[in-house]
């Protein structure tokens, strides 16, 4: 398969970002080989961390959703590579539902390290229609799964909904909607969902970004608190990365404006930091929006020895949609060496800064390796679910 950097573009004039000095030395992004499948079809939202067998073998665990409608499957499966990202082996399930009335997306994982047990949190929804891409949800969850064997076997540990009087949206209920977890460990061990609901920011019609806390590994967890919202946007996505004790969030805000006809809608993708290990947050900056009415969004970020890595969505060369098509995305590169004050595109390739177009690519994930490398996660093919896919890539000076 042709290797992935080959189609990255900057887009340097189409994108507007908060611009570093051209002149100045930057880092450069560069492919070190082949794409691979992580699984050949049918796979949604791909994630990954670094983790320890139980054989204390150092490798790397990816979480994602296989999505088989023609027989009425929804599995949110592992997989695992011994070998840095080049060859996978599925190890096993986290749970298995049934398409036709269970909508299972988007798991996100983390690594205790002492015990070595696995975490999971992922998108779960009641629903009911005629299946596969066309239900209609009933109720939202986010469920919390753990395994003790490196990633074989999975049990629940606890499932979360969000509630109050926004709800009423959803059927009178008063389940509100809870989208694209986010799971992050911190350094004395408590575990924090971030995820995307209406909250006291924003309205029943839009979506913020909350975060709850557990500081017993999962099993129960305590109120939701903002961290951001507004009440002319949906937000969501949420990566976290820390560096000199500071945490940041990177997420994409979809804002949409309501008139006499369809509403309209423009993502870009914002920063925020907490210097307080994520529980307050400041310092917004939208830090890559396209021109004109087009988007950017689903925002991965990284740290890379202190430079931060971002890589995003773009639809800039391709007529206007409301939303993204995944057929007509490109997958654009950023980087900060100034702690995110400011941004520059950036991506070789065989064409220079400015490569061939990407069709057919959605869900990227970036995944820090260690020292300068990293790995990228997406799914191939014009619509999701798709094939699986990853290359590694290093950050030149």
């Amino acid at each position: 398969m042709r290797p992935l950097h080959l189609l990255l573009t900057a887009l340097h004039t189409t994108l507007s970002l908060a611009s570093a000095d051209p002149t100045s030395p930057y880092p450069d992004l560069r492919s070190t080989g082949d794409s691979v499948d992580i699984a050949p079809n049918y796979v949604s939202r791909p994630s990954a961390i670094l983790y320890r067998t139980p054989k204390n073998e150092s490798g790397i665990l990816a979480v994602y959703t296989i999505k088989n409608y023609q027989q009425n499957k929804t599995t949110l499966t592992t997989s695992r590579s011994m070998d840095g990202g080049a060859t996978w082996t599925q190890l096993g399930e986290v749970y298995r539902g049934d398409s036709r009335v269970e909508f299972v997306d988007h798991g996100s994982a983390v690594q205790f390290p002492e015990s070595g047990k696995i975490v999971v949190a992922f998108e779960r929804r009641d629903s009911h229609g005629v299946g596969g891409l066309h239900l209609e949800t009933d109720a939202y969850h986010i469920a919390i799964y753990e395994s003790v064997d490196g990633g074989y076997l999975w049990k629940e540990l606890a499932e979360i909904e969000d509630v109050g009087e926004k709800g009423d949206r959803i059927g009178g209920s008063a389940n509100l909607e809870v989208w694209d977890p986010h799971l992050r460990l911190t350094r004395n061990g408590t575990l924090q969902l971030f995820y995307s609901t209406p909250n006291e920011l924003s309205t029943a019609d839009h979506l913020g970004i909350n975060i709850r806390v557990s500081v017993d590994q999962g099993k129960s967890w305590g109120p939701p608190s903002t961290v951001t919202g507004n009440n002319k946007a949906v937000e969501g996505v949420p990566k976290i990365v820390e560096w000199n004790d500071t945490v940041y969030c990177a997420f994409q805000s979809k804002h949409i404006h309501r008139g006499d006809q369809e509403p309209s809608m423009k993502i870009s993708t914002h920063l925020i930091r907490s210097s307080d290990g994520g529980y307050t947050w400041h310092g917004r900056q939208v830090f890559m929006t396209a021109t004109g009415d087009r988007d950017i969004a689903f925002p991965q970020l990284v740290n890379v020895e202190g430079s931060l890595v971002s890589i995003a969505l773009t639809n800039v060369p391709y007529p206007k949609t409301v939303g993204m098509k995944n057929s007509e995305v490109d997958l654009s590169v950023h980087i900060s060496v100034d702690n995110g004050q400011t941004w520059r595109g950036h991506a070789s390739g065989a064409e220079g800064n400015v490569g061939t177009l990407v069709s057919g690519l959605s869900d990227p994930f970036l995944l820090h390796l260690g020292d300068r490398e990293m790995l990228l996660l997406w799914v191939n093919g014009g619509t999701r679910p798709g094939a699986g896919m990853s290359e590694r890539y290093t950050l030149t000076s």
